[in-house]
């Protein structure tokens, strides 16, 4: 081997071991805290800055583009307003920023000097999120349906003498699902306004007067005797009634007393009065109400409506006989049944002297049937404190045809009164 080509060998050598050694010093030499160039946010180019002037550069292009920007939400005459403020609407400039720092700086001192070196003939761009808190887009969407949300009304039905009938009203409903997502669709930086449309809908009243014209002819009422000198008493009573009268049970419902009859409290107008609790008499806020819950019992069982739930008072009562009341109490006991009628009923209560009566109207179409609640007393415990003795009842439902054949016998409950 000649010299000349030993002095080559020897140079290509030392080329080809200064060209790691030169990436090594190229990028220990490189500042960390700078962005490489050729990398840019939304085309923006950021090499050499530091991360805190990129931020800089970034609000300085982009936040201030938010500014005075906002949604004009509309519902015919209803008007909305929501500026980006309120939604914290804002470039992510802070991530973006920090993404564009690290960009190449992963691996080892080879990969970071390659990336640098494509940066320079094929630069990147990272992409600006636009954000905004979904939160507060859920609570100016919540406050809008407040504002344009209208319950519907059921149509209504009275009894006197003739049969009155009181048109339903459709009401109205925002898709707030919907509206949420249009929200969020016209968040646009690049506009200065957007117009969003409320989406509404109809909300259909779950009664219509059309419903309501098969009801036609009492079904079958009851009625019991309380004494109208105890006022509280009476006007607990009354107010009970009043509270049920007008209910409407579309065929296939459960109808519940308690729902109907609502909160037993002071703001409603309810008294003390005496109430069975345990076996003992004790004076309670809505006391009485158990006999109308026991008049509209007996009016259901003598219309042949299906009973869900019922149970008996702890003592017998004296208005009606032994397995024919039915106890409620706002939190846990209720008196329910169900129209099985095959067309809607309508409830009517009434109070009038010293009479609880309900009444119970449906259709002339259903097949006529006819009642009969019998009921025995089959065991008497004496007591032996000298109470009332206890006893233990039975009652039971016969229904017939219109010709008088029986088309059905159940037994309707097995009672204990402890007094």
């Amino acid at each position: 081997m000649s010299k000349n080509i030993k002095i080559l060998i020897a140079v290509l050598v030392a080329a080809v071991l200064s060209i790691p050694i030169g990436i090594l010093v190229v990028d220990k030499s490189t500042p960390k805290d700078k962005i490489y160039e050729g990398v840019t946010v939304n085309g923006l180019e950021l090499g050499n800055l530091t991360k805190k002037q990129a931020i800089e550069q970034l609000e300085k292009n982009y936040n201030n583009q938010v500014k005075n920007k906002n949604i004009k939400v509309v519902y015919k005459d209803f008007s909305y307003n929501i500026d980006y403020k309120s939604l914290n609407a804002h470039y992510d400039i802070e991530s973006a920023a920090k993404v564009a720092l690290d960009y190449g700086k992963n691996g080892n001192a080879f990969t970071r000097f390659f990336t640098r070196f494509t940066l320079k003939n094929k630069p990147t761009t990272i992409n600006l999120k636009f954000l905004a808190d979904d939160s507060r887009i859920k609570e100016d969407v919540k406050t809008i349906a407040k504002k344009i949300d209208k319950k519907p009304s059921n149509a209504k039905i009275s009894y006197n003498g003739t049969f009155n009938i009181t048109d339903e009203k459709t009401g109205l409903k925002v898709d707030q699902k919907k509206l949420e997502s249009d929200l969020k669709k016209a968040i646009n930086p690049s506009k200065k306004e957007e117009v969003v449309n409320v989406p509404v809908n109809e909300d259909k009243p779950k009664v219509t007067a059309d419903m309501l014209k098969s009801i036609d002819t009492k079904i079958h009422g009851f009625e019991t005797k309380f004494d109208p000198n105890n006022t509280n008493r009476a006007g607990n009573i009354r107010l009970a009634a009043e509270s049920i009268s007008g209910s409407v049970v579309l065929p296939g419902e459960v109808f519940s007393t308690n729902s109907a009859m609502g909160p037993r409290v002071k703001s409603n107008g309810y008294k003390e009065a005496p109430t069975i609790v345990d076996g003992t008499l004790t004076p309670g806020l809505g006391g009485g109400i158990c006999q109308v819950s026991t008049t509209l019992y007996n009016a259901a069982l003598l219309s042949d409506l299906e009973i869900v739930e019922r149970r008996p008072h702890s003592l017998k009562v004296g208005y009606v006989p032994a397995s024919r009341d039915a106890v409620i109490s706002e939190d846990y006991i209720d008196l329910k049944f169900r129209n099985n009628t095959g067309y809607p009923i309508y409830i009517q209560g009434s109070v009038y002297g010293s009479y609880v009566s309900m009444s119970i109207y449906g259709s002339s179409k259903a097949p006529k049937k006819s009642v009969k609640i019998t009921e025995e007393v089959y065991k008497t415990i004496p007591s032996k404190s000298g109470k009332k003795p206890q006893i233990k009842s039975r009652a039971y439902r016969k229904v017939y045809d219109v010709n008088g054949n029986l088309i059905r016998e159940e037994k309707l409950s097995s009672d204990h009164y402890k007094g």
